[in-house]
């Protein structure tokens, strides 16, 4: 149900070869993001654009249990770019939800670090900084049609423009007996 979920909700507005090339990247993308940390990590954020309840965070929540606690549920922008960001130490997934805003100019260039370079800087209160190697990856999620700031030729984020369609309590609460039932083994 899990995998039909990414298959036919994330990738439900494309059709034939293209939905199946989306869905193929989303679960190597997966696949890279659990077992890639080092030298070969992937620095390609996943971006998740719909309407509200289509699914979006149920896909990224239940991935995110994988992580552990190296899965962090970021809900405040300020905590992504900003200084006082000792919570990204040691993350391996980051589902930043509904907290950026693309038109912050600001945020332009650190978060196009975060998804490429090796290591970054994290500033926890009151302590002085100190750099850290990035092992992170990034799904991004909103419900507004302007996600993050991508250029023409922006190799840092795949936006995936997510079926539209409210997800029912009963859908959601039968991909979760099934992962707890074995699934996501």
């Amino acid at each position: 149900l899990y995998l039909n979920h990414i298959k036919n909700v994330l990738c439900g507005n494309y059709q034939g070869q293209r939905k199946e090339q989306l869905y193929h990247y989303i679960i190597y993308w997966m696949a890279s993001a659990l077992t890639q940390h080092l030298d070969d990590r992937t620095t390609v954020g996943l971006v998740l654009q719909s309407g509200q309840g289509s699914g979006k965070g149920v896909f990224t929540k239940f991935f995110g249990q994988f992580f552990g606690h190296y899965f962090y549920h970021l809900t405040d922008s300020s905590r992504l770019t900003q200084k006082f960001n000792m919570q990204m130490k040691d993350r391996l997934l980051v589902f930043v939800d509904e907290s950026v805003f693309a038109g912050d100019k600001r945020a332009v260039g650190p978060l196009k670090t975060m998804q490429t370079e090796n290591t970054f800087t994290i500033e926890p209160k009151g302590v002085n900084a100190f750099v850290v190697n990035n092992h992170r990856r990034f799904i991004y999620s909103s419900n507004e049609s302007w996600v993050i700031n991508k250029e023409a030729d922006d190799r840092r984020y795949q936006v995936i423009d997510v079926k539209n369609q409210k997800m029912s309590r009963g859908e959601y609460e039968r991909i979760e007996q099934q992962w707890n039932d074995g699934g996501k083994e």
